[in-house]
């Protein structure tokens, strides 16, 4: 019995834009597995971000086409692709600050909520069975990030490490099967950031989920990672296990910013 081919939890197929003239992705092609963490690194201003800004919707394509789970969600606002199942961290904390952390992962909860507004309104069963559903799950959420001490407490009042966790704990409450980290050590120690590489394989071996992130620290990245995407102005230059991208000579180049001149080509 022939078996079928693994449908891609996410894929790029020559995938272009620009910005002022400026080709800030250039056809790049990309294939995530499920079940799956998969890296993209480059140099500053190599397209990284504008990589996660076109898969989450918040810019469009110029060119090419993205796919989640077998569905193209080229065309699709950012709500869209998250009802789908993709949650995202980024760079900048995108949290309430005013509002307590158990307030802030329930929030996010409400974008799978299926209820009328009328139903809203009286109380009726169904949303008090869909808010007592969301209330277990942010429970189990904050539990599974050692964050549950700091349910009542107001968000702004947290250190910057916690208030990371925060986050990717929003980006979980969406009930996600892919998960976009877009540099979640930033900021972070080393402890921290050895705690925080624990946390992203339980994410991946724990609750089975596909992992995209984009991060500079490379010893992170080198060891979490199953495969790597590098790019540099826009372009992929390299794709594969840690160890091929670390000695690929494209990489060291771009990395060590050892470029010909133009009188060398």
């Amino acid at each position: 019995m022939d078996m079928q081919p693994t449908v891609p939890a996410l894929q790029l197929s020559g995938v272009a834009i620009s910005f002022g003239g400026i080709k800030a992705l250039d056809g790049i092609s990309l294939d995530v597995n499920p079940k799956e963490i998969y890296a993209i690194i480059g140099p500053n201003g190599a397209g990284k971000t504008t990589a996660f800004n076109i898969i989450g919707g918040v810019y469009q394509a110029k060119a090419g086409r993205i796919f989640f789970n077998g569905a193209d969600i080229t065309r699709l606002q950012p709500h869209a692709i998250a009802r789908l199942g993709m949650g995202r961290t980024f760079q900048n904390l995108e949290l309430f600050s005013r509002m307590t952390v158990k307030e802030n992962l329930m929030a996010a909860k409400h974008i799978h909520t299926r209820t009328r507004f009328w139903s809203e309104i009286v109380g009726t069963r169904g949303v008090r069975s869909e808010e007592e559903q969301a209330a277990e799950d942010v429970q189990n959420i904050m539990s599974f990030l050692d964050i549950e001490k700091y349910a009542d407490a107001s968000v702004e009042d947290l250190g910057f490490p916690v208030q990371k966790r925060i986050e990717l704990g929003r980006a979980l409450a969406l009930r996600p099967s892919l998960i976009l980290l877009d540099e979640p050590a930033a900021g972070l120690n080393f402890v921290e950031t050895r705690d925080l590489s624990e946390t992203i394989m339980a994410i991946r071996n724990d609750l089975g989920l596909t992992v995209l992130l984009i991060e500079h620290d490379m010893s992170m990245v080198m060891s979490i990672s199953d495969r790597i995407t590098v790019l540099d102005h826009g372009e992929v230059i390299a794709c594969g296990a840690p160890e091929e991208v670390q000695a690929n000579p494209k990489v060291i180049e771009a990395y060590l910013g050892k470029r010909r001149s133009y009188a060398e080509t």
